[in-house]
């Protein structure tokens, strides 16, 4: 851990920047080093999961008899307890500098490597446990961007689990993206946050996340791709898949998808200039087809109201009760393997 940690703060409640100047070519050393030794070695994984053990005397059902003395004597007894270990939470938040700093081509290589490493823990249950777990809630009131284009929310000082603080980082990301495009690094903050989702579904577990920013956001990044972002168009339409067919698993309010298909459909031209562009550059099969059926079959609806209220604009309460009151003849498509993944490989651009 102190290979790592020295380039970090060792509080969760510090600031969240290295210790002191660091080059980009330092910090590119120590992640390279972090990142060989995640992939290559699984067991390193559970470095980033510390289990405090807690000490439990006279359990009742640990007491032993000494026949030679007929004398009780309890036994001592200890109880692992996770907790989130300094490591996991210092590199966590290491995201809000790595990704905030993009500077030179060696910045985007350091925000790419935090990126993969990030990839590797995510793919392992147990860690994803740990950051979804209720009972060990932070206070990271400090995790938010602050950058020279303006796009600054900070979060509310209440508790959050750590993979709420871990959405956050790259939503703020995607939020810099749309001033300055950055296509590679976009697509692996996709794959970090379809990896959650796919833990989400698989145990039916939530966060209450603000998943309405991320949907936002998200539709403004889908135009700005060109013919050169073919991966970037898949991923971005197998996470809107995620959340069209398996969202009921995972987002936390039922009217979370009252939410979605309103954004859809009022970002429905730019998801039209995706699909369009997608369908031009992109090789292969692209199931862009549940953005389409949502798409038409709400328009048909809007546009029989629209004819039945000539000079009426549609508010937003009155596309909320169209959207809500016109489910049931929707087709959806559930896509081939949504909801799964392949774990990481390395590939020759990543050694």
């Amino acid at each position: 851990m102190g290979f790592v940690s020295n380039y970090f703060w060792s509080t969760p409640k510090a600031k969240v920047l290295p210790k002191k100047s660091f080059s980009s070519i330092d910090i590119c050393s120590t992640l390279t080093g972090l990142y060989e030794i995640t992939n290559s070695n699984k067991l390193f994984l559970d470095t980033f999961i510390y289990e405090e053990e807690d000490i439990i005397e006279d359990d009742p059902l640990m007491v032993k008899s000494s026949l030679d003395t007929g004398l009780f004597q309890a036994s001592i007894g200890k109880k692992k307890k996770p907790i989130i270990s300094d490591l996991l939470l210092e590199y966590i938040q290491f995201g809000r500098f790595a990704l905030n700093i993009l500077k030179d081509e060696q910045d985007k290589k350091n925000a790419k490597l935090y990126l993969i490493i990030l990839i590797i823990l995510t793919e392992k249950t147990e860690i994803c446990d740990i950051m979804h777990n209720t009972d060990l809630k932070l206070e990271l009131p400090n995790i938010y961007m602050d950058t020279k284009w303006g796009n600054k929310r900070k979060l509310d000082i209440v508790g959050h689990t750590l993979v709420f603080y871990v959405i956050d980082i790259l939503l703020q990301f995607f939020n810099i993206s749309q001033k300055r495009f950055h296509p590679e690094i976009v697509a692996l903050c996709i794959d970090v946050i379809y990896r959650i989702l796919c833990y989400q579904k698989d145990n039916e577990c939530s966060i209450q996340y603000p998943w309405r920013e991320f949907w936002i956001s998200l539709f403004n990044i889908c135009v700005l791709g060109n013919n050169e972002n073919n991966e970037l168009y898949n991923k971005i339409c197998n996470i809107l898949n995620m959340f069209i067919t398996y969202g009921d698993t995972f987002l936390p309010y039922t009217t979370d998808y009252d939410d979605l298909y309103y954004e859809i459909m009022r970002a429905k031209n730019q998801l039209i200039q995706f699909v369009e562009k997608a369908q031009i550059h992109i090789k292969g099969n692209m199931d862009n087809s549940n953005i389409i059926s949502i798409i038409n079959h709400f328009e048909e609806y809007f546009g029989e109201w629209t004819s039945m209220h000539p000079g009426v604009p549609l508010d937003t309460d009155t596309v909320y009760s169209l959207i809500r009151n016109n489910y049931q003849n929707l087709k959806l498509r559930l896509s081939d393997n949504l909801g799964t993944f392949e774990p990481y490989i390395e590939y020759p651009n990543h050694a």
